[in-house]
């Protein structure tokens, strides 16, 4: 018993550590320095303009939470089911352990994705988010349905009830948490990936502007160089016309 309750404390430590090694270092050159937006400068005056606005380069802090906390949460797989193995049921709780199971099962395969920003990421990010905030909302209820229900029949005795109550409520909002990490996770993938497509848009046009530029400049240098050509002939046929003659 020792040795499981010591394997279920240190999975949520030792499994997300190793995925954050894992891929943490592959993730990172997937955030550039992108443009996310534009700025207003020097309103009112001749010298008004408007200037793009650049992101931090790097994994984004919220999203590399967003990740950690899906591979903690998705840890937790492992002793949900073990403890929906036993029948741990108060109140109805048994109810949503398959659900909180499934939460969990995505989760733990979301944190990469999440980190690397992978398309579609955004998007499984947020319907995680709606599922576990639905999910927790109805844990908290019943949570409190539950403990309500053994004051009333149970009185003070009915206080025990406070002893999963207030474990499962703890993590309920720990994972409503975590949902709102997810919804910004999903803002910066979206940020980044319209960066990188506006970005991937100019490229060939100030290509054909950087091009455009330099023709004259370069035709101009051809002509200088054949017209000093032209003279230098015609100076040199008029110095042998007067030697011959």
């Amino acid at each position: 018993m020792a040795v499981l309750l010591l394997f279920v404390l240190l999975l949520p430590l030792v499994v997300p550590t190793a995925m954050w090694f894992s891929h943490a270092r592959r993730a990172a050159p997937l955030w550039p320095r992108v443009q996310v937006g534009t700025q207003r400068i020097d309103e009112g005056s001749y010298r008004a303009a408007e200037v793009p606005v650049y992101g931090h380069e790097g994994i984004p802090l919220d999203v590399r939470a967003a990740a950690v906390g899906s591979w903690v949460l998705g840890t937790m797989f492992v002793p949900g089911l073990l403890a929906g193995l036993v029948g741990l049921f108060m109140a109805g709780l048994g109810l949503v352990s398959i659900p909180g199971l499934i939460l969990a099962w995505r989760l733990f395969f979301l944190g990469r994705e999440l980190l690397e920003g992978a398309p579609g990421s955004s998007e499984k990010a947020r319907n995680a988010a709606r599922f576990a905030q639905v999910l927790n909302a109805i844990v908290l209820g019943l949570c409190a349905i539950g403990v309500a229900v053994e004051l009333a029949q149970s009185g003070m005795q009915g206080l025990n009830a406070l002893n999963v109550a207030i474990p499962v409520s703890a993590y309920a909002l720990l994972s409503l948490g975590h949902a709102r990490l997810l919804q910004l996770a999903a803002k910066h993938i979206d940020a980044r990936d319209q960066g990188l497509a506006m970005e991937g848009m100019a490229a060939p046009s100030a290509q054909v502007r950087i091009d455009a530029a330099a023709a004259p400049d370069e035709v101009s240098s051809l002509s200088a160089v054949e017209e000093a050509e032209r003279m230098a002939e015609r100076a040199l046929a008029d110095e042998r016309a007067r030697g011959e003659g």
